[in-house]
């Protein structure tokens, strides 16, 4: 792209001959997300000092993109920006911005997904805003207004992060016999940077098996039942399947039920519980199991996935 500039380093002003234009835009932007994000949104806001970003800025019709990555793609953050890029686009009658409109998100539109790949960034927030010129007080305090405006945007897209990780628990319904299987499951996506619910690490001593299960749903976006030739449809995995179903009929999105029939232990399809046999289960031999599981779990826990290595 013409104008393209990198930049890596961890500041955002002039350094080594690298000059990023209008940069004043991104670090108001940073100055709102440093000083004023809720307690609860600052593990999941991007910090524009560590993250991998893009922006784009016309001075002449005062408006901006920005485009900021989940993370870094490299020990230290990539920064770029191309100027004028809205003139050629405004003049062929686009309009980005509505009149009255301060600024509007663009996550997963198609300039943002473009962006996004063409530097191979992980996609997060995106935004367009408008950005005036200008040094005097008046000027200033609209550029503090217009800047918050865009931290506001990138604290909605935060919050949504927030629910996606906290309810994107994945239940591990399985017979005792088959515990050990399922921890080498369990650690497998935990390595995957995602979060399994197995009763022996999150059930705490004490608490009722069936009470804590319930729990735990509210906290899970999915459920895989590990259905071996030991599985009865009774008991703790009767409520496991009950409460599985009601959340399904709950979140029909947001919840993804997982049959598995392990082959290799004498599963068939007449073990799958008669409430899961109207669903699409899968009879899997063990290798099977992992990239059975990842291929259907909904799309917001698809895209937590990120390699961990193990600490074992």
């Amino acid at each position: 792209m013409d104008g393209l500039r990198f930049v890596r380093g961890d500041h955002l002003s002039v350094g080594e001959g690298v000059f990023l234009p209008s940069a004043d835009i991104i670090g108001l932007i940073w100055k709102h997300l440093t000083e004023a994000t809720p307690k609860t949104l600052r593990a999941y806001t991007p910090d524009l000092l560590k993250s991998d970003f893009f922006y784009i800025y016309d001075e002449a019709h005062s408006l901006y993109g920005l485009f900021v990555s989940v993370g870094s793609s490299a020990s230290l953050p990539t920064w770029g920006s191309q100027k004028d890029f809205f003139g050629p686009h405004i003049a062929n009658g686009i309009s980005f911005l509505a009149d009255g409109c301060d600024c509007m998100e663009i996550t997963g539109q198609r300039l943002a997904t473009e962006v996004f790949a063409a530097h191979d960034f992980a996609a997060g927030p995106a935004l367009i805003g408008r950005y005036p010129t200008g040094y005097d007080d008046a000027t200033k305090a609209e550029q503090l207004r217009l800047t918050r405006c865009a931290a506001e945007i990138i604290w909605q897209w935060a919050e949504r992060e927030r629910v996606a990780v906290e309810t994107s628990r994945i239940f591990l319904s399985h017979k005792g016999v088959n515990k050990a299987l399922v921890e080498k499951i369990e650690h497998a996506l935990r390595d995957l940077g995602l979060r399994p619910w197995l009763d022996k690490y999150d059930l705490p001593v004490g608490d009722a098996l069936v009470r804590g299960v319930d729990d735990a749903f509210s906290e899970c976006s999915a459920a895989v039942f590990f259905i071996s030739g030991d599985y009865v449809d009774a008991g703790v995995i009767a409520n496991e399947v009950e409460r599985a179903a009601h959340e399904r009929a709950l979140r029909p999105e947001g919840f993804k039920i997982i049959p598995l029939v392990l082959s290799q232990h004498g599963g068939d399809d007449t073990k799958v519980p008669k409430p899961l046999a109207t669903l699409k289960w899968e009879t899997v031999a063990d290798i099977d199991i992992l990239p059975t599981i990842l291929k259907s779990l909904p799309a917001s826990v698809q895209s937590q996935i990120r390699w961990h290595p193990p600490k074992r």
